[in-house]
């Protein structure tokens, strides 16, 4: 990423998710995805297996993480990708030891 999308305040994050994103290799995913403005309104009847699947929200709130997780929770699994009280650093580590979790089960 060459400049911050959002304001000049990602800049100070940026040495943080450079360091993060410094090992990953780029490679075609092994894990469906789907946008959450096509997959919704269709999510109870649309994932006949929700135990394989796995959401990771990528908006700044992480409401679809909090909504999975008070509404649809132990049976629809996800988690935010960005902490809007901060430590965005910590929640994607925890949202990459979760994957590589998921990954190796």
């Amino acid at each position: 990423m060459r400049h911050a999308l959002h304001s000049a305040l990602l800049d100070t994050i940026r040495p943080d998710c450079l360091s993060l994103a410094a090992n990953v290799t780029p490679a075609t995913p092994r894990l469906p995805l789907y946008m959450l403005a096509t997959r919704l309104g269709t999510m109870a009847s649309g994932f006949t297996t929700p135990d394989r699947h796995f959401f990771v929200d990528l908006s700044a709130s992480g409401s679809f993480a909090n909504f999975l997780k008070h509404g649809y929770a132990p049976t629809f699994r996800g988690a935010p990708a960005i902490n809007q009280f901060g430590d965005n650093a910590g929640t994607v580590r925890r949202l990459h030891d979760e994957l590589i979790r998921l990954d190796s089960a």
